[in-house]
């Protein structure tokens, strides 16, 4: 069976007394359905449609459709693929921002005179200036607060 014109499936719609509304043109259509009652009653009438439940509750049925997963569900074979991704992505950059050898020795003689802060903010100002005049990257703040919570 060819894929319903935009016309047809409004006239299949108000024939069958299912709420909801199309949008698109042609063959290129979307239907929103208020419930997934009526998205049952939509998909055993026209087959080969497909869709996802939005936030709202309601229905979002379009022709050829494929469901993909949900990329929140950890049981779903996308979460996992596109964690990975994610990862590879992100080892393969060599750019990534961590404090120069100096900004470390700054932090070390801070830790070893007694400091005991966990955060960039806390540090005193003497300290924080002497690592931004070191180098004052954009990054600079988070890479101490990583630096203080692995040296504690």
């Amino acid at each position: 069976m060819s894929i319903p014109s935009k016309s047809q499936v409004q006239k299949l719609l108000q024939d069958k007394g299912i709420p909801g509304e199309v949008r698109g043109s042609g063959a290129n259509w979307e239907v929103e359905l208020p419930d997934e009652k009526a998205q049952k009653a939509f998909s055993k009438l026209v087959p080969g449609v497909g869709g996802y439940k939005t936030g709202y509750g309601a229905w979002i049925m379009k022709p050829g459709y494929k469901d993909r997963g949900d990329p929140n569900d950890p049981s779903s074979r996308h979460h996992y693929a596109k964690a990975e991704t994610v990862v590879r992505r992100f080892l393969a950059t060599s750019v990534t921002s961590k404090l120069m050898s100096r900004q470390e020795k700054i932090l070390k003689d801070y830790r070893a005179g007694g400091g005991k802060v966990m955060d960039y903010d806390d540090l005193p100002a003497n300290v924080r200036a002497a690592l931004s005049k070191v180098k004052d990257q954009e990054t600079l703040w988070s890479d101490v607060n990583r630096w203080l919570g692995d040296n504690r």
